[in-house]
């Protein structure tokens, strides 16, 4: 299996914590799941830092890490975020990016180990706070990419990554892996982002990439049991017996 190298903020952040990894999925809304959610040590949510207030009952109230792209074509929209919610984007205690494409069409395989991507520029622009920042690299995103013989996407690097740190637990709730969205509408609950920043088309969603990320996950759960914990919706949709 694969190993990275620890990051030392992010260390600090999780060591032995229970940590919510909770994604955008539309199933959880009138769920009430929000004080569940709450109570982790670490709310950890991919491309968002911000929840409706209609929704935290839901999705819970606060986000201290953020994992993000921070790819070239996005960067407006997150730029909008932040300007319509400095205060929630203030208190985020760490950012992530784990992957290394910046922009449409690069080869991410030819980069050498020592390549510095243009995300971590596009972060830096943005990080008015002066909030903590991980980024994979290369070396290690090449590690999980050839894992899974295919480019993984955020929510399932997330995974791959916050493994291999010593935690106490790993909460995963609002993922579909795709399996049920076809449109925006049925991946991100209302109120999810903003047009300039939602994939309306969801281009390379599916497909054998997706299932070489299902196969993945299941393996991460197996050999994780004792850690990883994932509602009844993931349960059901991967087959998974809890």
């Amino acid at each position: 299996m694969y190993d990275i190298e620890l990051n030392q903020d992010l260390l600090k952040l999780v060591e032995n914590k229970r940590i919510a990894l909770i994604g955008p999925a539309p199933y959880l809304a009138g769920k009430n799941e929000g004080g569940y959610i709450d109570d982790y040590d670490v709310i950890i949510r991919p491309n968002q830092f911000h929840i409706p207030e209609k929704l935290k009952k839901n999705y819970g109230s606060r986000t201290d890490i953020m994992f993000h792209n921070f790819a070239t074509p996005h960067m407006a929209g997150i730029e909008d975020l932040i300007k319509t919610y400095p205060e929630d984007f203030s208190k985020l205690k760490m950012m992530g990016c784990l992957t290394i494409r910046s922009d449409r069409g690069q080869d991410i395989l030819s980069l050498p180990n020592n390549y510095i991507s243009d995300v971590v520029r596009n972060f830096d622009k943005i990080n008015k706070y002066n909030i903590p920042f991980y980024w994979i690299g290369v070396p290690d995103y090449k590690k999980i990419y050839n894992e899974l013989d295919s480019e993984p996407y955020t929510g399932i690097l997330s995974i791959a990554i916050l493994l291999k740190y010593p935690i106490k637990e790993l909460f995963l709730s609002g993922y579909t892996f795709y399996l049920e969205a076809n449109t925006p509408d049925e991946l991100y609950f209302d109120g999810y982002q903003n047009e300039r920043y939602k994939n309306k088309f969801m281009p390379g969603h599916g497909g054998d990439a997706n299932r070489k990320s299902i196969e993945f996950f299941k393996k991460l759960v197996e050999e994780h049991k004792d850690i990883i914990k994932i509602d009844d919706k993931i349960s059901n949709l991967l087959g998974i017996v809890k």
